[in-house]
C-alpha cells in the first residue's frame, strides 16, 4: 500500500508541475557591426620589438536558471589573442593531461569588474558586482544549478584554466559578471560597459567596447511551472 501511495504521489506531482515552451521578445546584447578582432599595439619589452596583436572579444547576456538569482542581470565575457591554441576534447583521455591543439601561445589578459557598469535609460550608471563567476553549475550537495564564484577579484581571461575544460560549470571560454538589478524589458535601451583588460606586464590597458541592448523578437524559450506549494 505504501508503494502504491508513493506512485500516486509521483504521478500527481508530474501532473501539477512541468515545463512548456513560449515565444517571447527578449533584450539581448546587440551584435557588433564589425566582428573583426581588436587591434592592439604592444611596446617593446624584454628584448622583444614592438608589435601589434589582435584580440577576440565576446560578451552576451546570460539567463539564470529558474529560481537561481533570476532577479539579477548576468553578462558573459571572453577574451583571447587571435589564433590562440585551443583545447582539443577529442584528443582527451580519461586520465591523461589536457590536450591542446596547434596555435599561438596565450597572452595574459587580466580582468576585474572595476569600472564595469551598465547605463539605463535614466542615465544612472550601475556598477557591476566586484565578484567574478564561472557559470551556473551543480556543486556537491547543491539543489539545482547555482552561480559558482571565483575566489579572486582579478583573473586572466586568456589562461589555460579558463580556456580549457571547466568542471561544475557550463561557460567554457568565458566568465560571468553580475549586476544587482532586475532584468531589462525586451525594448530596454541599456548600454553595457564591461571595463578594461590589462595585457600581461606590458603596461597596455584596453577598453572593452561598450555594447547596447537590442530587441530580439519571438525567441522560443523554456518556462518551468508548478502548482505545488
Amino acid at each position: 500500500m505504501r508503494g502504491l501511495n508513493t506512485l500516486w504521489s509521483v504521478l500527481a506531482a508530474g501532473l501539477l508541475s512541468g515545463c512548456t515552451y513560449v515565444v517571447k521578445d527578449t533584450a539581448v546584447i546587440c551584435e557588433a557591426d564589425d566582428a573583426a578582432p581588436l587591434q592592439v599595439m604592444l611596446p617593446a619589452v624584454a628584448g622583444q620589438p614592438a608589435r601589434t596583436i589582435a584580440l577576440e572579444l565576446a560578451y552576451e547576456r546570460v539567463d539564470a536558471p529558474p529560481g537561481q538569482d533570476d532577479n539579477a542581470v548576468w553578462l558573459s565575457l571572453s577574451a583571447a589573442n587571435a589564433g590562440r591554441r585551443r583545447y582539443e576534447p577529442r584528443l582527451q583521455t580519461p586520465h591523461g593531461p589536457v590536450q591542446w591543439g596547434p596555435g599561438e601561445a596565450p597572452i595574459p589578459l587580466w580582468y576585474s569588474t572595476a569600472g564595469a557598469h551598465v547605463v539605463r535609460e535614466d542615465g544612472q550608471p550601475i556598477a557591476a558586482d566586484p565578484a567574478l563567476f564561472r557559470g551556473f553549475g551543480v556543486g556537491p550537495g547543491a539543489r539545482g544549478r547555482r552561480a559558482i564564484r571565483f575566489d579572486t577579484r582579478e583573473i586572466d581571461l586568456n589562461s589555460d584554466a579558463i580556456r580549457g575544460p571547466r568542471p561544475l560549470a557550463d561557460l567554457n571560454l568565458a566568465i560571468m559578471i553580475r549586476f544587482d538589478i532586475p532584468p531589462p524589458a525586451p525594448d530596454a535601451r541599456w548600454t553595457f560597459h564591461p571595463g578594461q583588460l590589462r595585457v600581461g606586464d606590458t603596461g597596455v590597458v584596453v577598453d572593452v567596447p561598450a555594447r547596447a541592448l537590442c530587441l530580439r523578437k519571438g525567441h522560443r524559450g523554456k518556462v518551468h511551472w508548478s502548482m505545488l506549494p
